[in-house]
């Protein structure tokens, strides 16, 4: 009985594995080798850009199904903020986040920086350049979060078993910002254009 027991568990085990690296494998087929995510949108720079970098527009194109509030009202400024309060989940609390806004250049660059909600450590930072092509603007997002590296450089060198699946979640984590900032550009392409959205490989 305890040997059935034991061989199911290890199937279980192995479908997780398995869902787990399909779903990362996933997530990269949508990102640039660099880990860049890009879109085009119709339309110029700085309609784009009067979305992307406005308070007003975020709820409607931002972290979709979860709950966005700004500082401010209109164009984005440096300093001000983006909260995304996270929906709650079976066995996960509701969690909040916070982009800093550090950076803008008009119909050109906006960057934010991803704070947790329970202190000032920069969790990542997101690059949203804006480039003409015709009539229409490639967006492209570059997220960086040195912290993140940090830790799966550090315990995965240690070589022991435990490292090593540290440093694959740091990397998967990683993966999964960059696929967010991926789908929030999806998303603001379908609100600008007013088309349903639709997720395309890179």
């Amino acid at each position: 009985m305890w040997k059935c027991l034991g061989g199911c568990l290890a199937i279980v085990v192995l479908l997780i594995a398995a869902a787990t690296w399909w779903g990362y494998q996933a997530m990269q087929n949508q990102l640039s080798p660099s880990g860049a995510a890009s879109v085009t949108i119709a339309g110029t720079p700085a309609r784009v850009f009067s979305a992307l970098g406005n308070g007003d527009s975020a709820s409607s194109w931002m972290a979709a199904g979860n709950s966005v509030t700004t500082s401010r009202r209109g164009q984005l400024e440096p300093g001000d903020t983006l909260r995304v309060a996270m929906r709650a989940t079976v066995g996960m609390p509701q969690q909040h986040l916070t982009w800093l806004v550090s950076g803008v250049v008009p119909d050109t660059l906006l960057v934010l920086e991803l704070h947790a909600d329970t202190g000032k450590i920069v969790m990542a930072t997101l690059r949203d350049s804006l480039f003409a092509i015709g009539d229409s603007t490639t967006v492209i997002s570059t997220l960086v979060s040195p912290m993140v590296d940090s830790i799966g450089s550090r315990v995965s060198g240690n070589g022991k078993r435990g490292g090593i699946l540290a440093g694959a979640t740091a990397s998967l984590m990683l993966s999964a910002f960059r696929m967010q900032a991926k789908l929030d550009l999806v998303q603001l392409k379908a609100h600008i254009e007013g088309r349903p959205p639709v997720l395309r490989r890179k």
